[in-house]
């Protein structure tokens, strides 16, 4: 068997370079689906979302492999270095631009962008790939560009010659699958973790990418890029930190929103987090994001007192629960 390379060799981060400029013409080499590649809603996979060859965020369903919806394209020389998903509809970028601009985000429903909070935003600029799983379980790619998870080959397949520029992207949040750069032109291939069902989403891209599955969070983890999943991880309660007990919240506006906060565990791959009414047994809100944060709308919620609760999740695992916090609303609403 050929030498291995051990995975920290491999750990390296993603320089902020300067690249082409990003011109009218957005063509994404996308690899159709059995479908034909039409733009499809998200499927049990989830959804990848990928810095292409034109440096747009492009979003590829995972299941089928079909677009998502047009790629977004940021005001930016450069183009996209950088992407991390928060949650199902929106996503943290980074820019050429961003060490005067810091991360911005975007909200794919709308296309509009925003520079996000310091409180908010990843902690880190450099995400390099994250070798080990959800499941703390690791990979190693020799030189030949052959990948190995347990001393089983899973990519290439035998039919397909290895290639020396193969790298890891980022293992799924479930950590079921593997998507892989697999050439120079960093072609992006999902495979299963044993070697299965090996297939190329993209023809080209910059070999940068995220992915989000609605259960499990996202991949890789902006927040938590040099976590290694350990036993301590699915036991981690997250603290809740805001909004603090018994501080009454009044809705200033059609768009107030109830701001909730909670410190991270190691490991997780994203949070789960529900406001329930006083009384009530099912959640007046449910939100799985990647980060610490979440914003659900006043005007979404019932007035009086509320409860909240969070929780982390390792890939599809979830850990303990939180003790619930009160949350007091102002009955009166003001438009």
């Amino acid at each position: 068997m050929t030498t291995r390379r051990w995975p920290l060799a491999l750990f390296f981060a993603i320089v902020l370079a300067v690249l082409p400029a990003c011109g009218a013409d957005r063509n994404v080499e996308v690899v159709p689906s059995s479908g034909g590649g039409a733009p499809a809603a998200s499927g049990g996979l989830g959804t990848i979302a990928f810095i292409d060859a034109n440096g747009c965020i492009s979003r590829i369903d995972a299941q089928s492999g079909g677009l998502v919806a047009a790629p977004f394209c940021a005001p930016s020389r450069a183009g996209v270095q950088l992407v991390s998903w928060l949650d199902a509809g929106t996503a943290a970028y980074a820019t050429a631009e961003s060490k005067a601009l810091g991360w911005q985000v975007v909200d794919f429903a709308t296309g509009s962008s925003k520079r996000m909070e310091m409180a908010e935003a990843p902690r880190v600029f450099l995400i390099p790939p994250q070798f080990y799983s959800p499941r703390g379980e690791g990979l190693e790619i020799d030189e030949a560009g052959i990948v190995y998870r347990d001393d089983v080959r899973i990519f290439p397949p035998e039919s397909k010659s290895p290639d020396p520029a193969t790298r890891l992207v980022t293992w799924s949040p479930d950590a079921d699958w593997v998507l892989l750069s697999a050439s120079t032109n960093k072609d992006l291939w999902i495979v299963g973790r044993s070697g299965e069902n090996p297939r190329q989403l993209a023809a080209k891209s910059r070999g940068v990418a995220s992915w989000f599955m609605p259960a499990s969070g996202a991949m890789p983890h902006a927040d938590l890029t040099c976590s290694v999943t350990t036993a301590a991880s699915y036991s981690c309660m997250p603290a809740l930190r805001t909004p603090l007990d018994n501080v009454l919240i009044r809705a200033t506006g059609a768009a107030a929103t109830l701001d909730l906060s909670w410190s991270a565990c190691p490991g997780a791959t994203g949070y789960e987090v529900e406001v329930y009414a006083a009384g009530s047994d099912s959640p007046a809100f449910r939100q799985v994001t990647a980060g610490t944060f979440s914003h659900p709308p006043l005007s979404s919620l019932p007035a009086g007192e509320l409860r909240w609760r969070g929780r982390a999740l390792i890939g599809p695992t979830p850990a303990p629960w939180a003790a619930e916090r009160p949350v007091p609303i102002a009955e009166a609403r003001e438009g």
